[in-house]
């Protein structure tokens, strides 16, 4: 398995924004300014196996344009 963060135990989809965030990255942002943000092919040296009952990470979601009223 490739070590990047899209098989990362550390990177989550947040449910506030459509970014894939790490755990790891925000530690490191309370020291000082660090994007917290990941790609898919990215990688650092923090990198930790994902749990096989993890779900898979959602890289580009889908935004919804409209609103439906009923």
């Amino acid at each position: 398995m490739d070590q990047f963060c899209e098989n990362c135990l550390n990177a989550y989809n947040s449910p506030y924004c459509a970014d894939v965030l790490c755990w790891n990255k925000e530690f490191l942002a309370q020291f000082g300014k660090v994007d917290i943000t990941v790609r898919p092919g990215e990688t650092c040296g923090t990198w930790q196996q994902r749990e096989n009952n993890q779900p898979k990470l959602v890289f580009k979601p889908s935004i919804q344009l409209k609103l439906n009223f009923n």
